[in-house]
């Protein structure tokens, strides 16, 4: 989305340009995560040019950059083709029934992550929410589902 006005750029300017919001957007999610959740997902400070506390590199803001160049040039036209054969109508009927099931997952997931927080802090779990995410979303579970995440309360930025 934020590469549409840049549909006709210079490759050089794409593959920079990704490169740069993928490289922000990764640090963002990851200064989020530990913040809020006392998570680290990924720590590249061993990578080549750590960026961010190593919450991006230079290697990946290459894998980024590649990703948007390859995305705009070569495949979102080819997406264009097949989208452009679904009616109007249509069109916006699954892209809300998209949004819908994207913000759906979101706020599981971050209640998920809410909720493994609580339990590793101490936190008392006895809402509803906190019971039906400590039965079907339990330590076990969360550990094997994000098996390179570590978390740890005193990491957040919670008092």
């Amino acid at each position: 989305m934020c590469l549409n006005r840049l549909w006709h750029a210079n490759a050089i300017l794409v593959f920079f340009a990704s490169a740069i919001i993928g490289g922000c957007f990764e640090a963002f999610v990851a200064w989020f995560m530990q913040l809020a959740f006392g998570i680290i997902a990924w720590n590249y400070s061993s990578d080549w040019l750590p960026l961010f506390g190593g919450k991006t590199s230079g290697k990946y803001m290459v894998f980024w950059g590649l990703a948007g160049l390859i995305w705009l040039r070569e495949l979102l036209p080819r997406l264009l083709k097949f989208i452009n054969l679904i009616p109007w109508k249509w069109r916006y009927a699954l892209t809300a029934v998209a949004l819908v099931f994207m913000l759906i997952d979101i706020a599981f997931t971050l209640m998920a992550f809410d909720c493994w927080y609580g339990r590793i802090a101490g936190l008392p779990q006895t809402s509803p929410v906190t019971r039906f995410f400590g039965e079907y979303f339990n330590n076990t579970v969360m550990q094997q589902r994000f098996q390179t995440m570590s978390i740890n309360p005193k990491w957040s930025g919670r008092g």
